[in-house]
């Protein structure tokens, strides 16, 4: 499992942002993806999984066994609007 990748667990959708350079665990750090919530700038991008848009909702940011995680996709190519969401989410800007 790598840092950007998309997951599902329990039927729902979540994207990895655990750095694939720390030592193997039975939990990685998640940050869940739903549809029609409510966004702010830089705070909740849009990450498009089979051409369907989720909000990535940073606030939610929490951990999961990995057990219960299938990689679906990647959002590699969005990596840094992700990383500008967590810099807000740590740093508020």
């Amino acid at each position: 499992m790598n840092k950007f990748d998309i997951v599902e667990t329990r039927g729902r959708l979540a994207l990895v942002v655990e750095s694939e350079l720390l030592p193997p665990d039975r939990t990685v750090v998640v940050i869940p993806l739903l549809q029609g919530y409510p966004t702010i700038k830089w705070l909740n991008p849009e990450i498009y999984v089979d051409r369907e848009p989720y909000t990535l909702v940073t606030r939610l940011i929490g951990s999961v066994g990995t057990s219960t995680l299938t990689v679906i996709g990647s959002a590699k190519a969005q990596g840094d609007e992700i990383a500008r969401a967590l810099d807000m989410l740590f740093y508020g800007f």
